[in-house]
């Protein structure tokens, strides 16, 4: 079963779907915490940022681990086995104290499973020559049902019934890979080749910026636009409801993504779909009615996706054996710094200048990157697109 691809596929979904529940779990739950630990704001928001600061710190020593001994089952088995150890501790917290420690070591389990699991993904069935896109699309539908499913599991039951579940799938996912993950290292024979040259590689570094890119204007959807959104009149299931149009979209759309991939190379896809996400951060804030909006989200669903899963592929075909761990984590570390960036500097842009400001402003850098990640993929000699295997 260890040399089964089905297996592994399997396995690398269940683990990327259960961190990113473990990601949305917490969010019903933050005002019953500050509630029974009598927190403030301030210290849940401390609290909150414990998972991207440790995931932030964390992400590329553990890429460069599994660079230079693989094991990657063995990571994954830890990663999964931390997250239902930090699931129970959030469930248990008995102070803010406790409660930062537990989404600390919950940062530090997600950046050891996506650091892991992705290069294994990529590898396919014998380094990148064999990648498939919808295989890599799994990565990103796992996680996008993840995010739709983790904040539905945190309103049910008492306060920690939802994290006792998540930690219960953590554990499951942790014995499976154990038992059952490929053995098969990650890690290239010979002299490894040093982590500059990945620095060095105008492919990685695009789809870094792409990535990027994507989650400042994400991060910024998530804070800015609920309040527009409630500036307007709408109501806080409709506002929900809205996002979920962004989340279900993201999802569906990963299959003609993919084919797109195919036909056309990783490129094409992330520029057109920085240039949207840019049209859509502009257009979205000057829409009232509910069709419009539900229509603009759902683009900005598409988009979002195709940067998300063009990305990521573009690291594994501009990567090699041996350095997959490094470059997958530096696209991780821009994923995560891009949520950090957006909210913090949208949030200020919108107290000091205004909301459409704020939106405007990163609709424009946003355009800027499209330009040179357009000039920058037109000078270089791409990669031919993959063909499928029948």
């Amino acid at each position: 079963m260890r040399d089964s691809k089905r297996v592994l596929l399997t396995i690398c979904f269940g683990v990327i779907f259960t961190d990113m529940v473990g990601y949305g779990v917490i969010s019903p739950s933050i005002p019953l915490f500050a509630r029974t630990l009598g927190a403030s704001d301030a210290q849940m928001g401390f609290a909150f940022a414990g998972y991207p600061i440790a995931f932030t710190l964390t992400v590329l020593p553990l890429g460069v681990l599994v660079d230079r001994v693989g094991k990657n089952w063995l990571i994954v088995t830890v990663a999964m086995f931390a997250l239902a150890l930090a699931s129970v501790l959030m469930a248990y917290a008995s102070s803010v104290t406790m409660l930062v420690l537990a989404r600390g070591l919950q940062g530090f389990a997600s950046a050891a499973a996506w650091v892991a699991s992705q290069p294994l993904i990529a590898r396919g069935t014998g380094g990148s020559a064999e990648m498939d896109s919808r295989e890599m699309s799994l990565v990103t539908i796992a996680a996008g049902l993840g995010i739709i499913a983790g904040p539905l599991l945190g309103g049910v039951g008492e306060i920690e019934t939802p994290f006792l579940i998540n930690a219960g799938l953590a554990f499951f996912w942790g014995v499976a890979a154990l038992l059952f993950l490929t053995r098969a290292d990650t890690v290239a024979p010979g002299e490894k080749p040093p982590f500059r040259d990945l620095l060095r590689n105008k492919g990685i570094v695009i789809a870094c910026i792409a990535i990027f890119c994507s989650c400042t204007c994400f991060g910024i959807l998530e804070l800015l636009l609920p309040l527009h959104l409630d500036r307007l009149g709408y109501a806080k299931l409709a506002i929900g409801l809205f996002f979920g149009v962004f989340s279900v979209l993201y999802v569906a759309a990963q299959p003609l993504i993919s084919r797109w991939i195919d036909a056309r190379g990783g490129y094409e896809p992330i520029y057109v779909g920085s240039l949207g996400l840019a049209v859509m951060m502009v257009l979205i804030i000057h829409v009232t009615g509910v069709a419009g909006l539900s229509a603009m989200l759902a683009l900005a669903g598409v988009f979002s996706g195709a940067l998300f899963l063009a990305s990521m592929f573009v690291v594994g075909q501009n990567s090699a054996e041996g350095q997959r761990g490094s470059a997958y984590a530096l696209w991780n570390l821009a994923f995560s710094l891009g949520y950090l960036v957006g909210p913090t500097a949208g949030g200020n842009l919108s107290t000091l200048f205004g909301l459409p400001t704020a939106f405007h402003a990163f609709a424009g850098v946003l355009l800027a990157g499209t330009v040179g990640i357009y000039l920058a993929t037109r000078a270089r000699v791409d990669t031919p697109p993959i063909s499928r295997r029948g």
